[in-house]
């Protein structure tokens, strides 16, 4: 009966491992529109059809010489189906100006066979690109990140974050990050013709702390208000 049972158990982990797959949903930069003088992070929000989904480790290659961003990230994922999210930031650090490829290329090992995390034997491979513009900057480039009236009405926050915005831009982002530096929302702001706009931000499940929040365009960022999370 204990040979049966271990086979059974032997049988639906490896009708498990087949299934097992991930993708990514998104990749972006942070800035989105990053000048030399700022600390540029790729952002990637990775799905694998298994849970746990932890970051094991990652590594990055910079070529500024031709422009390439190679990142590496090995996934650790458990026996259990169902769809696991994992957002995570990649720290690039300063660039030179110019268009760089940048290359996110997401592994996936299982923790039950392979429980050393060696990535060179995983289980499942994704690739995604983007484009990042590094542009120089001057005084007047440095204004322009200013001029956008970017306020949080309530802080301390606890359930929600009430930010109030002087602009009708359509190309508008809103930035949360936390005190690691690992973006925690990043919402595109629809286009509303009326300058004066609240928008309301759901924080409920924020662990207390500290955090920055900022607001995005094609010309750069505002000033980041400190927001606390109690």
């Amino acid at each position: 009966m204990k040979k049966f049972s271990q086979i059974i158990w032997m049988l639906f982990f490896g009708l498990n491992l087949s299934g097992q797959s991930s993708w990514i949903d998104s990749l972006y930069s942070n800035p989105f529109f990053p000048t030399i003088e700022d600390t540029v992070r790729v952002i990637g929000e990775i799905r694998t059809s298994s849970a746990g989904c932890e970051l094991s480790s990652s590594e990055i290659l910079i070529n500024e010489l031709d422009k390439e961003i190679e990142i590496f990230g090995c996934y650790a994922i458990g026996p259990l189906d169902t769809i696991c999210p994992s957002i995570d930031t990649f720290l690039i650090g300063q660039l030179q100006e110019g268009e760089y490829n940048v290359t996110l290329t997401s592994k996936v090992f299982e923790t039950i066979t392979n429980p050393n995390g060696d990535c060179t034997n995983s289980i499942s491979e994704t690739v995604k690109e983007i484009e990042i513009k590094v542009s120089g900057t001057n005084s007047i480039e440095r204004i322009k990140k200013e001029l956008i009236n970017f306020e949080l009405i309530n802080n301390p926050v606890s359930d929600y974050a009430k930010f109030k915005i002087d602009s009708s831009e359509e190309d508008l982002r809103l930035i949360i990050v936390d005190n690691f530096g690992k973006v925690v929302i990043w919402n595109q702001i629809e286009r509303n013709y009326n300058k004066n706009r609240i928008i309301r931000i759901d924080v409920i499940k924020f662990p207390q702390g500290i955090y920055f929040c900022y607001l995005e365009n094609k010309n750069g960022k505002s000033k980041p208000i400190k927001m606390i999370k109690n």
